[in-house]
């Protein structure tokens, strides 16, 4: 999308906001202020300073998740780990959202995780019974967890033969408020890889992650 379509965009889609604090170089707020103004007066509607911001914010964003996206194509299949003093194992696992809603809303409705395509879907082979999985909406945060069933079910998507592989997650629980990444760090003191389908967590990040679910 170029910058002047998500102006345009912008301009009619005005969302809910949270505060953000930033210090910019003098020079650099000068520049806001003239393309605000330029902006402004050839389309006859108010743009603010803090509006193109968040338009060029988007837009590096998008442009980052590309090329991160492409580095971790490479090593979309992850290598799990086990441990004998760590039996209980736990991963986070992205929802698809952004790609495709109805993927995410039939992992949340069902109870499920599921992988498509590639080596992506093979991390849900690599799921053992009882294995814990968060399920992570991309802008959101994590929306719900249950624990992994021995079962693999292959399926086909969007016409494709058995392009899906889904486990059911046993014990699910949808949660009623996303856990956001900056709540996810707060509560773990650690950082993810949001990049990945699949990560594996170490047991530290996953208890501290369910305790904060029971607290």
């Amino acid at each position: 999308m170029s910058t002047s379509s998500r102006i345009k965009n912008l301009l009619n889609h005005k969302g809910d906001l949270q505060v953000l604090s930033l210090r910019l170089k003098p020079e650099l707020i000068n520049k806001l202020d003239e393309y605000s103004q330029t902006v402004s007066a050839l389309t006859s509607e108010t743009v603010t300073r803090s509006s193109l911001i968040e338009t060029f914010i988007q837009g590096g964003i998008e442009e980052l998740e590309k090329q991160l996206a492409k580095e971790n194509d490479d090593d979309a299949l992850i290598t799990t780990k086990d441990n004998q003093q760590e039996q209980q194992r736990f991963f986070l696992l992205n929802t698809n959202f952004t790609n495709d809603e109805n993927d995410h809303y039939k992992m949340l409705e069902n109870g499920e995780a599921s992988a498509f395509y590639g080596d992506w879907k093979h991390n849900i082979e690599r799921l053992k019974e009882g294995d814990i999985v968060f399920l992570y909406q991309s802008g959101h945060g994590i929306v719900g967890y249950g624990n992994a069933d021995a079962y693999l079910d292959k399926r086909e998507h969007h016409g494709e033969v058995a392009e899906c592989y889904t486990r059911k997650l046993n014990n699910f629980i949808r949660l009623d408020n996303a856990l956001s990444a900056r709540k996810m760090k707060d509560v773990t003191k650690t950082d993810f890889n949001f990049m990945r389908t699949m990560v594996q967590l170490n047991k530290k990040q996953g208890e501290a992650l369910l305790n904060s679910f029971k607290a």
